[in-house]
């Protein structure tokens, strides 16, 4: 699969990277909205994987919420957090694929990541 990683921490984004390429994956880092946003544009995704830049614990920030409807125009996205937000969000409120929460096993964001590319972006139900 061909996977854009959307997230600011460069420690997370490079363990990530470097996982997903072991899998035989192509992988791509953005470390800022900007950049995300740009790479999401330019197409050819199976997947995003998107880690909020902007949200606090508590709330969801309105520019995550943003960029997750921005990265879903290109492919289907699946949110990684460790936000108390996330246990009550709905991915289909957010348009992304899924939530999932940190941390994680590799393999299990792998299918995460499989089945969304699969659907196409519509959340799982």
């Amino acid at each position: 699969m061909r996977i854009l990683i959307a997230d600011a921490d460069a420690g997370n984004a490079g363990v990530l990277l470097d996982a997903l390429a072991l899998e035989g994956h192509v992988a791509v880092g953005a470390d800022t909205d900007a950049r995300a946003r740009d790479l999401a544009a330019a197409g050819g995704w199976d997947v995003c994987v998107a880690d909020g830049f902007a949200s606090s614990g508590a709330s969801l920030a309105e520019d995550d919420r943003d960029l997750y409807r921005a990265l879903a125009g290109a492919a289907p996205v699946v949110v990684t957090t460790a936000r108390a937000w996330a246990a009550e969000a709905d991915p289909a409120d957010l348009g992304v694929a899924a939530i999932v929460a940190k941390p994680y096993l590799l393999d299990d964001l792998l299918l995460v990541l499989t089945r969304a590319a699969r659907r196409g972006g519509r959340p799982s139900t």
